[in-house]
């Protein structure tokens, strides 16, 4: 516990300059695999930039093997992910610091699957019969009824709320249900039933959740903690229990209220009415067999897709991102492994940028950046021209929203001004004209 404690502590100690320069990685793609190596190899982490595509960097990890789950902190810092009981060796959390590389490997006894905390540091760890919450503040127990098996559903984009299925004892007469739990203070918030295809709202109010109804999938929105069905849509294709393409990750996309659905296709849907806003497949070669894995960035609106496809007698692996706002492909990423992505948490952009000038003293002052993800600083951007940083590329200001400056030379300046975090720096916010008389 106390290695945990103090990895994440670490963060706290890094001066706001750490953030590397240059391009910036959108996204981890983390496999239990090592080319060319058969045996106790550990993992590969590929550092990767979709829109781009390129690898920007590849390295291999001794506690990587078999890597599952993957979470980053909302701050950047740390990539987080799970690895099963395997021979004699028991499960295990990794936690790898994002700026030096250094990897911590931490016991979790009986662990069956992990979840991270989109709004703060935080590890949600499933086991046999509950949940265990690891982060700053040390180990909790959440407090709910024992289970046979417990497995990972949702967490709220406040980081408020955690959905979890939870298997009954049939033979002591306890069915199978979900609970939902508030992740501050780690008590129960209701019981649900046996949802395992569901993703909570921005604040954990409702939850979108595929079930079968009459052999059919059926999308709905249901209120929480009550259980008022707010909506209600059929999926667009009719599938079978037992052929086509069942859904298997539902996305609720916090930024735009919408909500994706994705098997071998993609569904988008209004997160109030469910309306069908679009629909899209998966673009591989072959005979699509299942969307083998997903992760959603709501800041960048991006989709990732990790696609399983049988072509000519032969099973492939094809990571492919999406345009969340239109479903469109953006491209088909090639990597020498099978992996699970996990988008690198920038932060959003700054908005109302205004100046003041008075004399040669000039003050700018914005607003700050929504979180999550997290902001550790601002940098300024100062050019002679619109779009140009020629008079400063990065003048870091710390986590102040406004600056001021004395003695300034005559002339106009165009400044902007961008968050940053230690997954890098945000798109810029608008564009001020200083005008110094």
């Amino acid at each position: 516990m106390m290695r945990w404690i103090s990895v994440f502590a670490a963060l706290a100690l890094f001066s706001t300059d750490v953030t590397p320069a240059g391009a910036q990685p959108e996204a981890f793609v983390l496999s239990g695999v090592v080319p060319g190596c058969t045996f106790d190899c550990g993992g590969t982490i590929l550092r990767v930039a979709p829109d781009t595509p390129a690898v920007l960097s590849s390295d291999v990890d001794p506690a990587g093997a078999a890597a599952a789950s993957p979470y980053v902190t909302p701050d950047g810092g740390l990539l987080v992910w799970f690895t099963p009981v395997s021979g004699s060796r028991p499960a295990r959390l990794a936690v790898r610091d994002l700026v030096t590389g250094r990897t911590t490997t931490i016991d979790v006894a009986d662990a069956v699957g992990i979840a991270g905390n989109p709004a703060r540091p935080e590890v949600y760890v499933f086991d046999a019969r509950g949940v265990s919450a690891y982060g700053l503040s040390g180990v909790r127990r959440f407090t709910a009824p024992d289970c046979t098996l417990t497995i990972p559903v949702s967490v709220s984009g406040d980081g408020r709320r955690l959905l979890y299925f939870c298997q009954g004892d049939f033979a002591a007469s306890q069915p199978n249900r979900a609970f939902l739990i508030d992740t501050t203070t780690g008590q129960l918030v209701t019981t649900l039933p046996d949802w395992l295809t569901a993703a909570l709202n921005y604040d954990g109010s409702a939850a979108y959740v595929v079930q079968f109804v009459n052999q059919a999938q059926r999308l709905q929105k249901i209120a929480l903690p009550g259980g008022t069905v707010l909506a209600d849509v059929a999926v667009p294709v009719v599938l079978s229990m037992f052929g086509g393409f069942p859904i298997w990750d539902v996305h609720a996309d916090h930024r735009l209220n919408r909500v994706l659905l994705v098997s071998a296709f993609i569904h988008r849907f209004d997160g109030d009415s469910l309306a069908l806003l679009g629909s899209g497949g998966l673009r591989l070669s072959g005979q699509v067999v299942s969307a083998a894995h997903s992760a959603l960035d709501d800041v960048g609106h991006r989709l990732y897709v990790n696609g399983a496809a049988i072509t000519a007698g032969f099973s492939s692996l094809s990571f492919e991102v999406f345009d969340t706002n239109t479903l469109a492909p953006v491209v088909a990423v090639s990597a020498a492994v099978p992996g699970e992505f996990v988008p690198v948490p920038k932060p959003q952009l700054p908005t109302g940028l205004t100046a003041t000038v008075s004399g040669g003293s000039v003050t700018v002052a914005w607003a700050a950046a929504a979180a999550p993800p997290t902001t550790t600083r601002y940098v300024l951007e100062v050019g002679s021209a619109p779009g140009l940083n020629d008079i400063f590329s990065g003048l870091d200001v710390g986590q102040q929203t406004s600056f001021a400056a004395s003695g300034v030379p005559p002339g106009r300046y165009y400044v902007r001004v961008r968050a940053g975090n230690y997954a890098g720096l945000s798109a810029p916010s608008n564009e001020v004209v200083v005008q110094v008389p």
